[in-house]
């Protein structure tokens, strides 16, 4: 059981999830040196999305292989990386802190549409982030806005550095087999559930199950994890623990070997497995067969 301080007092009510998903998205950009995820990204219009790389200390990348994209003046086709020499990766300015925040927390609008439509084009998609954020998004909500400046402090403040220790690669929001399984983040080696709730003994037994699930699921060992972190985000608490010693620990006798767990996971899971693929295959021929001429939007909501 981990015991933790409560954490800072805050009135956010409800959409708890979709503040812990902006803030797996800032700690992605705050660790990457690259934009990520690109998919997500590239909803925000070009003068937002400027805005918010510079503001999480990227640049618009130098040399020829930026010449490549010729005199564009479209963003998504610049090369961005991190600030050389801005290892702390982090705002000075308050003011711009709180603009990447805002938008990361505007960008759970759409979050849900860039897994389900990665075919659409960059104009669709901002046409309908636009849309999304234009009456009432979550990034105008007062208390959301706190609860995420609250969180993000205390990551600042107590996890960064152990953060920035794991390396590279920094994935936002892996898709595992094929999208069957959606993960927090990768860091380096480590497969990392992010958690934010302000309940004093986070249930870090439920966490720990979950995130050993996105493990077996990743049956080809694609993402080549080996450790394993649940990081309760409100309390600023950490816990980590290698997959040897996790195996280890649920096992009375013998450890289990992974790739015989994953397999009895793969077994087990095969019908939702084929369902998965099955409607995934569907969605794609209605895509191809509807062909929708250009610059037709569909109607508000994203049901489609």
């Amino acid at each position: 059981m981990l015991q933790a301080s409560p954490g800072p007092e805050c009135g956010l009510r409800d959409r708890w999830e979709d503040v812990g998903r902006a803030f797996e998205l800032r700690i992605g950009l705050d660790l990457g040196h690259h934009p990520e995820p690109a998919e997500l990204l590239s909803y925000l219009p070009p003068d937002r999305y400027v805005e918010l790389l510079t503001s999480v200390g990227m640049e618009r990348k130098s040399g020829c292989a930026s010449r490549a994209a010729g005199a564009t003046s479209e963003p998504l086709l610049w090369e961005w990386e991190r600030v050389p020499g801005n290892s702390e990766s982090e705002c000075v300015d308050e003011e711009k802190e709180q603009g990447a925040l805002t938008t990361c927390l505007d960008l759970m609008e759409v979050s849900g549409l860039a897994h389900k439509h990665p075919d659409w084009s960059v104009e669709r998609r901002r046409f309908w982030f636009i849309t999304n954020t234009e009456d009432r998004s979550l990034g105008e909500d007062p208390e959301a806005r706190d609860a995420l400046g609250k969180a993000w402090a205390r990551y600042a403040g107590q996890a960064r550095e152990t953060f920035r220790d794991m390396g590279a690669p920094v994935l936002v929001a892996p898709e595992i087999a094929g999208g069957f399984g959606i993960a927090d983040l990768v860091v380096g080696d480590a497969l990392v559930e992010v958690k934010i709730t302000t309940r004093p003994v986070p249930p870090v037994d439920e966490w720990l199950r979950q995130v050993l699930g996105y493990l077996l699921v990743d049956w080809d060992d694609v993402l080549g994890i080996s450790t394993l972190v649940v990081y309760a985000g409100w309390q600023g608490v950490m816990l980590t623990c290698t997959v040897k010693e996790l195996l280890a620990a649920a096992s009375s006798g013998t450890t289990p070997r992974l790739a015989e767990l994953r397999e009895e996971f793969r077994a087990a899971v095969r019908p939702d497995f084929a369902t998965f693929i099955r409607n995934r295959k569907l969605q794609q021929q209605k895509r191809v067969l509807r062909n929708p001429r250009r610059g037709t939007q569909p109607r508000r909501g994203g049901a489609e």
